[in-house]
């Protein structure tokens, strides 16, 4: 029987202040990063206890809003991890991300698209909340 993969979202500690000024209010996302990856290190160490394997993805603020403006869901955790699983897919493209200072991420000349960003449609994050929300793999 194949393990089930959970992809969890890292979040770059200089980007984690922006995830939680512009990502809707959740739990999971306390005032200080360190709050953060220790609540995300202990989901981890349950995954890994029960038997699943874990995948974390490194995630940057300005390519997960070009990926959530694409997408024209509401900025969530749920929508995070869903980028993150992504991402992540080893059968996807991954992600060229945008400078570090970049205050416009879209502003390069080719309407708005970064080549080997990876896309979700709107209807299968939909259709699989449930899942994303777990941070389930396949």
């Amino acid at each position: 029987m194949p393990s089930t993969t959970v992809t969890m979202p890292e979040i770059d500690p200089r980007d984690y202040q922006r995830f939680r000024k512009h990502l809707q209010p959740d739990g999971r996302l306390p005032p200080t990063y360190s709050g953060w990856l220790n609540d995300s290190l202990t989901v981890q160490k349950f995954h890994e206890a029960m038997g699943m394997k874990v995948r974390r993805v490194a995630v940057r603020w300005y390519e997960f809003l070009v990926f959530a403006n694409r997408t024209g869901l509401p900025h969530t955790y749920e929508l995070l991890t869903a980028y993150a699983r992504t991402k992540g897919d080893p059968h996807g493209s991954e992600s060229n991300a945008p400078e570090d200072n970049n205050p416009h991420p879209t502003g390069n000349g080719n309407g708005g698209r970064h080549e080997g960003l990876p896309t979700v449609p709107p209807a299968l994050l939909r259709g699989r909340a449930h899942a994303f929300r777990l941070g389930v793999g396949r």
